[in-house]
Parts: C-alpha cells; sequence; structure tokens
C-alpha cells in the first residue's frame, strides 16, 4: 500500500451467506477510492437465477422482477475481475464479502483474486471505543453521514469509502505514540488491516498540549481541579418563581413544585427523621429532588444520592445535572461512583502489553483501550460499552481499589481510582448505586450528607443482591464427575492409562480419584440436607427453584 493505491470499497447483497450451498449475488456495489478520495462508482444487479428469500427482498428493498431483466454473474464476471485487479478490497465485515465475491469467481471458472484487504467494522472497533454497534447504518449515523439506502449494494459501498476515509482521520489525529502502538500490534488484525494502519501512520512527533505519557500510554491530560466555591442564591419558594426558572427548559408542574417544597423543608430542618415520597409516573422526581438540594448542597455537605442502576446513575451525571445546571446558571460539581472493579488500572494494563503471545481477541481489545485512553477522563470501563467485560484481559486490568505508593506505581499520579476519591471531597453531589451505598458506604468517608435513595423500593432486594453468593453444586459435582474419570483406571480415556509406567504420577492419580469421590458424596449429602431444611414440603416455583426471605431463611 502507498500512496497511489485504489482502494476497492466493496459491498454485496446476496440470497444467503454460502455459495457452495446455491447462494447467489443479487447486486455488486463498488466505490473506487484513490488520494481519499471516490474517483469512480459502479453498481450493478445480478439476476441470481434462482428465487430470492422474502426476507431478503425486504432488507434490501430489490423487486425480483427488476433481477430477471439483469444480467447474470458470468455475463459481468471478468468485466469485475477485471476492474478489482491490482486493488486493496475494504468491505464492511471483510471475511463475508470478499471469500463469496472469490467463490463466486471460482463458481464460473476464473481465478480467485489475490488482494490485500480491509475490515471497516474492526477498524471501527478500534478507533471508536465507546461505540455501542458497529453496524453500518449506526456508525454512519453517528458519524453524519448520507447513507440513504442502507442494504443496498451501491449506497453501503459509498457510505464504506467515507466510513475508511473518516476512520483513516481519526487514527491519524491520534497522538503518534498511539498510532504506533496500534500498529505494533496490527499482526492480530483480519486480513491486511493492520498493515493498512503501518502504512497511514504519522511519524513520531511531541505530545501535543492535552496528553501526557507515561510508559507506553498516552492518556488524556485532566486539568487539576480546585476547591470550588458556591454562590449563594434563593431557592424559588413561590410557583412564580419555579415557572420563571424553570421554562422553557421544563415544564412546570404543581405536584413537582410541591414535592420540591417538602424536600427542601425537609433539608432546612436537617434532623434525623427520613422523608417518603411516592411520586407517580410522569412527576419528574429526578429534578423534584435535585433541584432543591442544588440549593442546600456543598462540597462540606453533600448530596448522596443511590439510584438502582448503574443506567440510571449514568443519566444522572450525563444528562439530568448538567441540564439542571444549566437552568441554574452556575456548576453543580458531581461525581459519579461505582465500585473499583468498574475503572482500569493502568499499572496493569501497561503490563499487559508485554505479555508474549497474546491471543487475537486480547489484541483488539488492547488497540481499543489505547485509543479510549486517550478519551476519558474517568477510566470507567463501562465507558465502553461492551456486551460482556468477560475476556481474560479484563480480569487482568480491573482495578482491585489498591492504588499503591509512587515508588511501585509509576502511574500513582495518574491512577483513576485514586482521582476519583479525591474528586469525592471536592463535589457537592455524589451519585452512586444501591449496591455500592449498601457495600462501600465506607469507602464515601462522608460526615452525615444529606441521602436520596431513587427508586427506594428496589434498595432492599438490590442490597440482599449484592450480599449475595451463589453456589451452583451440580456445576460442582459435574466437575469432580470429570475429574474422577480422568483418575479412574476403568475408564479409556483415564490419565492412568497414559501415566501407566510412571511410578510417581499413579499414586497421586490414585488420590485425585479418592478425593473427587469423598467430596462428590459429601456435596450429594450437603444437598441433601439443605433441601430438608428449607425446601421440605414446599412447592418449587416454576423458574425450578425455590426463594426465601432472610427471614425464612433464618439468617
Amino acid at each position: 500500500m502507498n500512496a497511489e493505491t485504489i482502494f476497492a470499497v466493496v459491498d454485496l447483497e446476496t440470497t444467503g451467506t454460502s455459495v457452495k450451498d446455491g447462494d447467489r449475488m443479487i447486486q455488486f456495489g463498488c466505490a473506487l477510492m484513490q488520494h481519499g478520495k471516490i474517483i469512480q462508482t459502479i453498481s450493478q444487479l445480478v439476476n441470481p437465477d434462482r428465487s430470492v428469500p422474502v426476507a431478503i427482498q425486504r432488507l434490501t428493498g430489490l423487486d425480483p422482477n427488476r433481477l430477471v431483466a439483469a444480467p447474470y454473474f458470468e455475463e459481468i464476471a471478468k468485466t469485475l475481475h477485471q476492474l478489482l485487479t491490482d486493488t486493496v478490497f475494504v468491505a464492511h465485515n471483510v471475511n463475508f464479502d470478499y471469500p463469496f465475491l472469490n467463490a463466486e469467481f471460482e463458481r464460473v471458472g476464473l481465478p480467485k483474486l489475490q488482494l490485500a484487504a480491509i475490515d471497516t467494522v474492526e477498524l471501527a472497533q478500534i478507533l471508536l471505543p465507546e461505540i455501542s454497534s458497529f453496524r453500518l447504518p449506526d456508525l454512519t449515523s453517528y458519524l453524519q453521514i448520507e447513507h440513504d439506502n442502507p442494504h443496498q449494494a451501491d449506497s453501503d459501498a459509498i457510505s464504506t469509502a467515507k466510513l475508511l476515509r473518516q476512520l483513516a482521520a481519526r487514527f491519524q489525529a491520534l497522538p503518534s505514540p498511539t498510532q504506533q502502538a496500534l500498529v505494533a500490534r496490527g499482526s492480530g488484525l483480519l486480513r491486511e488491516t493492520g498493515n493498512y494502519l503501518k502504512a497511514i501512520a504519522k511519524p513520531l512527533k511531541p505530545l501535543k498540549r492535552g496528553f501526557v505519557q507515561v510508559g507506553p500510554l498516552v492518556l488524556r491530560r485532566v486539568p487539576t481541579a480546585t476547591q470550588e466555591t458556591f454562590a449563594s442564591a434563593a431557592y424559588p419558594a413561590t410557583d412564580l418563581e419555579k415557572r420563571h426558572l424553570l421554562q422553557p427548559r421544563y415544564r412546570f408542574r404543581k405536584a413537582q413544585a410541591r414535592m420540591m417544597d417538602a424536600v427542601f423543608a425537609h433539608a432546612q430542618e436537617g434532623g434525623p427523621q427520613p422523608l417518603f415520597i411516592e411520586a407517580g409516573t410522569g412527576l419528574g422526581k429526578t429534578l423534584g429532588y435535585l433541584l432543591p438540594y442544588a440549593y442546600v448542597a456543598t462540597a462540606e455537605h453533600k448530596l448522596v444520592v443511590a439510584t438502582s442502576t448503574l443506567v440510571l446513575q449514568s443519566q444522572l451525571i450525563q444528562t439530568a445535572i448538567p441540564t439542571l445546571a444549566a437552568v441554574l446558571g452556575r456548576d453543580l460539581p458531581a461525581v459519579e461512583v461505582k465500585s473499583p472493579q468498574h475503572y482500569i488500572d493502568l499499572n496493569k494494563f501497561a503490563a499487559s502489553l508485554h505479555q508474549e503471545s497474546p491471543s487475537r481477541q486480547t489484541q483488539l481489545l488492547q488497540m481499543k483501550l489505547l485509543v479510549w485512553l486517550t478519551q476519558t477522563t474517568t477510566g470507567d470501563l463501562d465507558e465502553l460499552h461492551l456486551t460482556t467485560y468477560r475476556a481474560p484481559l479484563f480480569m487482568q486490568i480491573r482495578h482491585t481499589g489498591d492504588s499503591g505508593t509512587p515508588f511501585i506505581n509509576p502511574y500513582y499520579t495518574l491512577d483513576f481510582y485514586r482521582r476519583l476519591r479525591a474528586s469525592i471531597d471536592r463535589a457537592a453531589i455524589v451519585v452512586t448505586n444501591h449496591a455500592f451505598l449498601s457495600r462501600h458506604a465506607d469507602l464515601l468517608d462522608l460526615e452525615a450528607p444529606f441521602l436520596v435513595v431513587d427508586e427506594a423500593q428496589h434498595f432492599a432486594d438490590n442490597t440482599a443482591a449484592a450480599f449475595a453468593q451463589r453456589i451452583d453444586l451440580a456445576q460442582i459435582r459435574r466437575q469432580l464427575r470429570h475429574l474422577w474419570r480422568l483418575s479412574d483406571p476403568d475408564e479409556d480415556r483415564s490419565l492412568v492409562n497414559v501415566y501407566q509406567n510412571d511410578r510417581q504420577m499413579l499414586p497421586v492419580l490414585a488420590q485425585l480419584n479418592a478425593l473427587t469421590t469423598t467430596a462428590q458424596e459429601t456435596i450429594e449429602i450437603l444437598q441433601h440436607q439443605i433441601y430438608r431444611h428449607f425446601f421440605n414440603g414446599k412447592t418449587t416455583a416454576d423458574q425450578g427453584f425455590v426463594s426465601l426471605s432472610l427471614d425464612q431463611a433464618a439468617i
């Protein structure tokens, strides 16, 4: 790849996923790019010579009657083959379009294309680390790329070409040490996607002022926060004052205004007696308690809000509090607090970059995190919006709450969780969740704060879940059974047969067999005792388990 390379950005619409199973192409779309500009577009309908599934018709909007008049693939294959020769093949999910197209070429007697190929899905996963969906329509919407006809090959190809251009620009805008770190890990990417990054990487140059580098990591520089003083303001006591303050951003609600007054009066009293409020749907309870507390909460006497879920917690920080601050015309210093495991440990992540022969999944996640660290100011892994955080890498790099000391942790001053703890002191509002409040209230280290338990009807259940420990005895028995078979001389695949001439291993396997037998018997006895103690005479629920309250379980 060089400055003169022509990129063929291709999208196919097909009747299915496998040429061998009889599926065929129904539309070919291609946008040729050179020097970052689209120089030619090609759109061609193809007669599949077979029926098109109704689901495909609905997805693509292609009428079978239009396809009947289109040429067969055999008639256009040579032209397409010549068009793509000596280009770099690009697709959104390249491991579908490229093999499918080559299979079609082979079917009609042409040789497979031998092209370098790039996948824009992986590029987007790396360079847009906080995006939750990498479907082409979602990416084009996020990046404001015009995409008039999703799932039509010509429109998809042009949109993918524009996507590639934007992703390349984002890569080249990264700090150059981050670019080089991504290039160094590009071998794990699909096909020649890593080589593409190498080809467009910029030479090393000094960091811009907004970044700081320690070891292999480049992070966004977070300005040093200072203790703020809050100008006193009078609470809008009358309905007229509330209307004047809230409109036009909010609609005035009489019931909400009464809730505000009740909360403000309770905060002014300052007594230990709790205030319980049942707010109906549509009342606007969040604003109903945030606004009055905004007039009394300070860094010295904080408001702690505990929500029922992490989603509601994030909504408060990202939407509700900033909007209220705009209404009030002043800042409302707020901090979101979660348990340490939600945050990245920079020292552990830096160490993970040196491990030998990481898996492809690990390399992809490391690249994603390297880009994310140039953007995040919190280090909260939830910002990645992954469907699962069970990858082995996350087990290595999650924070435990121990930031170490400056002498043993080169990232001590940049450590996100340590900075979070420090930011609590400066904040007037601390937003957390039921589980954290019940388990880690001591970590907040606050004296007599204002406390709002939002969605309080879920607090008991969330607290019980936070302290619950689940043990799957059936799963343990299955694992023990597997170990027993490995150490049983009568089993065909037993390790005893493998080590039959090893005098040291045979006694060890015999002991393992005896211990697993004892453990299985013990678990079976335990299961019977638990059943008799808690469930004897009770009917199990449809879900296959019985739920007991703490009182019923005598806990």
